[in-house]
């Protein structure tokens, strides 16, 4: 990742802070997040971020079922990954990358650049609980949740739409719910995971849900979370399901929770 983040500075001829950052599966939005404070702090115009994950080997296939984190597929079954599904059993592995151009207003403007959004709110909080399990009362993504809403100066009923982090593995999806209804209220934003559809892509699965976030904003829509068959009540929320939702206005909230309690959440916007 640091000769990547070289090679790219070299290849772009940029010369304000290269950083890679290692916050496991949060590292996307993190990046993100501190790309953020970089343009409002006035440190750069403009930034590169997001986050790519290749995962799919022996090494990195190994560590994952070593944690006893990766679903078993079983016979005429192939959907392994079910978001917020009362069979669900673990994850599977996806591979991918999301990258954006951050930059401040006023320099948007002077290049005429195609504005898709905002990124309105960031925040950050760590588990301190355990080096792969996520803390299953959910205090840290309730925090990291709130410290987003704090930063964008966003009240909870503003927020129209969370991708959650959704990894459908037993422990996060029920933390990650509970949690949910208690910086929101009985009655949450829509909530979706598509994780389902194309894999846990670890550290890249911020900012692939960040880009589905933002194209759901134009759109008015939010996606379904697919598989889930059967939403397990102990999670709390009822995700999007069937098909996608119509939305309008408001902002989009994302999450991702990482290995080692790194959480991280980010607010986006149209306006």
């Amino acid at each position: 990742p640091n000769a990547a983040a070289c090679n790219l500075s070299l290849s772009l001829g940029s010369r304000g802070p290269s950083w890679t950052v290692s916050t496991a599966c949060a590292s996307g939005l993190d990046a993100m997040g501190q790309g953020m404070w970089l343009v409002r702090n006035g440190a750069v115009d403009r930034v590169l971020v997001g986050g790519s994950e290749a995962i799919v080997d022996d090494m990195g296939l190994g560590g994952m079922a070593a944690a006893k984190a990766l679903a078993r597929a079983e016979e005429g079954d192939p959907e392994v990954l079910r978001p917020f599904d009362l069979a669900r059993k673990g994850t599977a592995v996806g591979e991918g990358a999301g990258i954006f151009v951050l930059e401040a207003e006023e320099v948007a403007e002077k290049r005429n650049a195609p504005v898709r959004g905002r990124l309105a709110g960031y925040g950050a909080s760590a588990d301190a609980h355990h080096i792969t399990a996520p803390d299953p009362s959910g205090s840290g993504a309730e925090s990291s949740m709130k410290n987003a809403l704090q930063d964008g100066q966003f009240l909870p009923g503003e927020i129209v739409a969370i991708y959650a982090h959704g990894t459908g593995t037993p422990l996060n999806d029920k933390m990650e719910g509970e949690a949910v209804l208690r910086v929101f209220g009985e009655n949450p934003p829509l909530v979706t995971s598509t994780k389902g559809q194309y894999g846990h892509a670890m550290g890249a699965s911020g900012p692939l849900h960040a880009a589905l976030a933002l194209r759901g904003l134009e759109q008015g829509v939010v996606p379904a979370t697919h598989p889930c068959p059967d939403p397990d009540p102990d999670c709390g929320i009822v995700p999007v399901l069937g098909g996608p939702a119509s939305c309008s206005g408001g902002s989009a909230m994302v999450n991702a929770f990482g290995f080692g309690g790194h959480n991280a959440s980010l607010i986006l916007s149209r306006d």
